[in-house]
């Protein structure tokens, strides 16, 4: 993947779980510490964040690099709300959801 691809796909990974996390990038911006047009900048400059920004991105948009990079993640945000809420359930409650969930995915297969 020549260097203009990855650019361009880890720019616009950012902004797409920015917005699941529903917050604008001046917010997210500040929020990583960083001046409230850093994230405008780098999109705009189309221009990489390094290795640790990027991981601190990771860290406060709650995913893994590898759930950042997974074409397989399309919701790691909702995803990982989902798990940390499920957490705290009980064994019946966690049985309940997961049934739930089976339900779901055979209607969408019908």
């Amino acid at each position: 993947m020549d260097k203009m691809k990855v650019t361009a796909f880890v720019l616009q990974r950012i902004s797409e779980l920015r917005l699941q996390k529903g917050v604008s990038e001046k917010q997210m911006s500040r929020e990583i510490g960083r001046s409230a047009s850093y994230l405008s900048a780098m999109i705009n400059n189309k221009s990489l964040p390094s290795l640790a920004t990027l991981i601190e991105i990771c860290d406060y948009l709650e995913v893994t690099l590898e759930e950042f990079f997974s074409a397989d993640y399309e919701n790691p945000v909702r995803v990982n709300r989902l798990v940390a809420q499920a957490r705290r359930l009980t064994d019946e409650e966690l049985d309940m959801l997961t049934h739930l969930a089976e339900h779901m995915n055979r209607l969408k297969e019908e």
